[in-house]
């Protein structure tokens, strides 16, 4: 299983020709936490770019994090918040990959890999 973070479809919405390269090249069905959709229709500024957005989300399967992420996601702030201050989102992203065991292709690796390690990947 393999999930997508906001940077990659940031990076696809703008045109990126990295980005759309990777995504086209990938054979099997990605994901995307409900968190991300959130993130990226909170980017957009009107209408237009609303419509963009939820027509490349599309092509991701949204996956919903459950009580079980929520548990994880609050013992790594536990943990973490003093030294490393993870986001709320980062860590319910991250939640749900750990308990998938799910690679998680972002550009963000600093706030990832000290929360899901090796599943952090960069994606391009």
């Amino acid at each position: 299983m393999r999930f997508v973070d906001s940077t990659v479809i940031v990076d696809a919405l703008r045109y990126y020709e990295p980005a759309i390269l990777w995504l086209k090249a990938q054979k099997e069905q990605l994901y995307v936490s409900r968190i991300v959709q959130l993130e990226i229709i909170q980017g957009t500024r009107d209408r237009a770019e609303m419509r963009s957005a939820l027509r490349v989300l599309l092509q991701f399967a949204p996956i919903t994090p459950t009580q079980e992420d929520i548990d994880w996601a609050i013992d790594q702030q536990l943990s973490l918040h003093l030294r490393l201050r993870p986001g709320i989102n980062d860590l319910l992203i991250a939640a749900t990959c750990h308990r998938l065991s799910a690679e998680f292709f972002t550009h963000n690796l600093k706030h990832f890999t000290p929360l899901i390690g090796a599943l952090a990947l960069q994606p391009y």
